[in-house]
């Protein structure tokens, strides 16, 4: 539930709701070089495998492993390529269909996040691997960046009060 308080120029908003932690990987290794993570929401996996074909194709990148991770078109895809934060940006920001909510809020904290537990009892299930170009050079082990954050259960509606105008 969202409540909108809106006072004159002013306006207040605060929610309640379920919630759940769940853990998420982090695209930074090192100290400046990234991995390629990408997150699809509301989405087919066909569309999701020709938009990372292409942006194979288009940056020669290595082999991309496409993870569903809803019931229904949800999907996230990870290359493990080391890139500056500039050339993650360019990559993800020219594939089709990726989230830009995911985008955005990765580019403006300098890196991008990723869930790797289960989330309202359902696991991730590999569904897909593009083969690509050259060779992986970063090693699964070089991930060691979680975070632990909350989201909203799976079949959690949002309602909304609005005080005021």
């Amino acid at each position: 539930m969202i409540f909108k308080i809106r006072m004159g120029h002013t306006k207040l908003t605060f929610s309640v709701s379920k919630i759940e932690d769940v853990i998420g990987v982090n695209s930074m290794i090192g100290d400046k070089d990234h991995i390629l993570m990408w997150d699809f929401d509301y989405t087919n996996k066909y569309k999701v495998a020709r938009a990372l074909s292409w942006a194979q194709d288009i940056f020669y990148l290595p082999r991309i492993y496409i993870l569903k991770t809803a019931e229904k078109k949800g999907f996230h895809a990870y290359c493990f390529a080391r890139k500056s934060f500039q050339e993650a940006c360019h990559i993800l920001a020219a594939t089709k269909h990726i989230d830009m909510n995911y985008f955005r809020v990765g580019a403006f904290r300098g890196y991008w996040t990723l869930r790797v537990s289960k989330k309202s009892g359902r696991s991730f299930e590999l569904c897909d691997v593009l083969p690509g170009y050259g060779s992986e050079d970063v090693e699964l082990r070089e991930l060691k960046r979680f975070t632990m954050y909350d989201t909203t259960p799976d079949g959690t509606n949002t309602r909304m009060i609005k005080i005021g105008k």
